[in-house]
């Protein structure tokens, strides 16, 4: 039972960053529609690269809209990462999907060095130095493809109301049963501290 209880917890964090991270609009909820959360992108107004999408309203109550796809260059990132320091913000972790990760890899000029006697062929870096912070470079899988957000996490929350709650329930024959419970939300404490490229192509 432990042993079942703790992959159902593990599946239930990855569902729970999947929605953190998804382009959705909250809902307040009724007697017979659940609460719905609004996801990351549905809070970024202020500091924003796009290619033809309309911003949010910036209080969860919409999502973004799609704009047309285009690359992800250096230049877009710093920018916004400039926007971020214009505004008091010092974001520190750069969260990109797959596609983007390896992008990101590809910025920075020079001729890229490494040892003779260094068995490992490094092809990428984890933190890029940019003139405002350095930003440490995050895959994640759940991450829309689209976009690039530079995050200053100081002003994130996520406030739990069930914090991953283990009750048992009501026993079948032999059967021990168990629910998994966990309620909360995401918090934007100042969203002008963070930014996002928009409408990045993901292939």
């Amino acid at each position: 039972m432990d042993y079942q209880k703790l992959k159902k917890a593990r599946e239930l964090k990855r569902d729970m960053e999947k929605i953190l991270l998804q382009n959705n609009a909250k809902v307040a909820g009724t007697d017979t529609i659940a609460r719905e959360l609004a996801g990351l992108p549905a809070w970024l107004i202020t500091n924003v690269s796009k290619n033809g999408s309309t911003d949010p309203t910036g209080d969860g109550t919409d999502a973004r809209s799609g704009g047309t796809p285009r690359a992800f260059t250096e230049d877009q990132l710093k920018t916004v990462a400039g926007e971020c320091y214009d505004e008091g913000g010092n974001p520190g972790i750069l969260l990109v999907g797959r596609y983007n990760r390896q992008i990101a890899s590809s910025f920075g000029a020079g001729t890229k060095m490494q040892k003779v006697e260094d068995k490992t062929l490094h092809t990428s870096f984890d933190v890029y130095e940019s003139d405002f912070s350095n930003l440490k470079i995050v895959p994640d899988r759940f991450t829309s493809v689209d976009n690039a957000f530079l995050l200053d996490m100081e002003y994130w929350k996520i406030p739990f109301i069930d914090n991953m709650l283990s009750t048992p329930m009501a026993k079948t024959g032999d059967s021990d049963q168990h629910q998994i419970l966990s309620e909360f939300t995401l918090e934007a404490c100042n969203e002008k501290a963070s930014g996002i490229v928009a409408d990045l192509t993901s292939s």
